[in-house]
Formats: C-alpha cells, sequence, structure tokens
C-alpha cells in the first residue's frame, strides 16, 4: 500500500493501539467527572456558606442537567461528523476543564450551578465523538470491539468516579478539594486529544493530496497513450465485418476478433457416436 494508506491498515493485536487506549481512557475520565457534582451534593449541602442557597436552586439545577443533556445529544449529533470526533473532543476536554476549574473557584452558588450545566454539557457529546473516532479509523471487523471497549469505559467510568470521590470525601477533604485531581487528568487528556487531531489531520492533507497527484497521473498517462481505434466496418472483409460487434482491445495483444473455429484455420473434430 502507498504510504499514505498505511493508517487504515488494522493494528495486529500483538501492537501498542494508542488511538483505542486513548478513547477508553478519555470516555473513562470523563465518566467519571459526570458523576463528580452528583457525588458532592450532600458535601455542599452541609457546606455553612453554600447549604442554603444551594438547597433553594438544586431541584431547579437536576432539571436544567436534563435538558442540558438533551440539547448536547442532539448539537452532538448535528456536528459530530462534520467537526470530526478528534476535534470534539478537545472542544470537549477544553469545556470540562473549565468547568471542573469554575467549580472549585466558584464565589457563589449561582457561578457553581452554571460550571455544572456546563459540565453536563461536556460529559454528553463525549459519546458521540468516541463512536466517529471508531467509525473513522477502524475497519468492520474491527468496530464491534473497539465500541465495546469505549462501551465498558463508560461503565466502569461511573462506578470509579462514584468510589474515588466517595473515598475522597470520607477520608475528610472538603468538597472543593475534590474535585482537584480531576484537572490535571483533564489536562492530560486534552494535549493527548489535540496532537491526535493535528496528527490525523495531517494524514488526511497528505493522502488527499497524493489521491489528487494520483489521479493527474492516471489522467496525463491515458492523454499521451490513448487506445485505438477500432477498425471500421469499411475497412474489414465481409468475414471480419460480421465479427465486428464481438472484438475486444486487450492492452498488451490490442484488437481481438473471435471467430468460428474454421475461421481461425482449424477444422473441427468429426464425433461418433456408437451404436
Amino acid at each position: 500500500l502507498p504510504w499514505y494508506e498505511h493508517k487504515m491498515v488494522p493494528s495486529s493485536p500483538a501492537s501498542f493501539d494508542a488511538t483505542s487506549w486513548l478513547l477508553f481512557l478519555a470516555v473513562l475520565v470523563n465518566q467519571s467527572g459526570r458523576v463528580m457534582v452528583p457525588s458532592l451534593k450532600t458535601s455542599v449541602l452541609a457546606d455553612p456558606d453554600f447549604g442554603e442557597p444551594f438547597a433553594a436552586v438544586v431541584g431547579g439545577l437536576l432539571s436544567g442537567v436534563s435538558i442540558v443533556c438533551l440539547g448536547g445529544k442532539l448539537l452532538g449529533a448535528a456536528f459530530t461528523d462534520r467537526l470530526g470526533g478528534w476535534l470534539v473532543l478537545v472542544t470537549v476536554f477544553v469545556m470540562w476543564l473549565a468547568a471542573t476549574a469554575g467549580a472549585i473557584a466558584a464565589p457563589t452558588v449561582d457561578v457553581f450551578g452554571y460550571m455544572w450545566l456546563l459540565n453536563s454539557f461536556a460529559y454528553t457529546v463525549t459519546w458521540g465523538a468516541a463512536v466517529q473516532v471508531v467509525g473513522a479509523v477502524y475497519g468492520e471487523k474491527e468496530r464491534p470491539a473497539q465500541l465495546s471497549k469505549v462501551a465498558s469505559a463508560s461503565r466502569f467510568g461511573a462506578t470509579l468516579g462514584n468510589l474515588f470521590f466517595g473515598q475522597l470525601l470520607s477520608a475528610g477533604f472538603a468538597w472543593r478539594r475534590v474535585m482537584m485531581p480531576m484537572v490535571p487528568l483533564q489536562a492530560a487528556l486534552l494535549l493527548l486529544c489535540t496532537y491526535k487531531y493535528f496528527t490525523d489531520s495531517g494524514l488526511r492533507a497528505s493522502a488527499a493530496a497524493a489521491a489528487a497527484s494520483s489521479a493527474r497521473c492516471i489522467r496525463n498517462s491515458a492523454t499521451s497513450n490513448p487506445m485505438p481505434p477500432a477498425p471500421t466496418m469499411a475497412t474489414r472483409s465481409p468475414t471480419a465485418a460480421r465479427r465486428c460487434s464481438t472484438s475486444t482491445y486487450d492492452a498488451t495483444f490490442g484488437w481481438s476478433h473471435p471467430g468460428s473455429e474454421s475461421e481461425r484455420g482449424t477444422t473441427p473434430v468429426a464425433r461418433t457416436t456408437r451404436s
């Protein structure tokens, strides 16, 4: 295969598939962050500064989270295929990093609520972006295994998130400090997804340029070496004229004219039957 098509060759089972594991980690950490704020809700309600105002708006925030998740699914379905999965994942981690940092430093309940909504929107779009990358990178035989891997990351991420945040709260950490470990994880995944986006964009551009160059070479070759025209009916003998409609052209041997055995100079072998 040409060098620009090598990226489409499925990886062997023994090799390390960086794309597959990056998608797994992105969905795993993303789904862990999905349960971050719900896991901290009790601690936020117990906060002397945030407890009372948060209790007054938490019901409306839960409704808003549901609406934002629905809108995220619709927008993700509309734009993910156009933008590409890696670019959407980069955007997701930018929003998610901003939401986590904003929730940690939130001075008021209103700001905390807006960051919660932004967090919900970000994790809703992640699944569609990961599926788009799987469909674009892997062949038909590899896709089911990769989709199962991403789906398992989604389930494990939510479970691990509840365990992780619950253990930190049980250890006596304040709810703001419990969210801090997510910031470096999100930043690292943002950098990795950005790297994959730019490297894949470069490969696609090189592949498109190589394909265009190959098409130009084919057109130039066809122009400089045209196929010779078939002999016309006027230049053929009566016998050849009868075979004109069945003539075929071969690039090596020229025009071929199938005919009967007697016309090719051979004599049919007489068949005998037993009485």
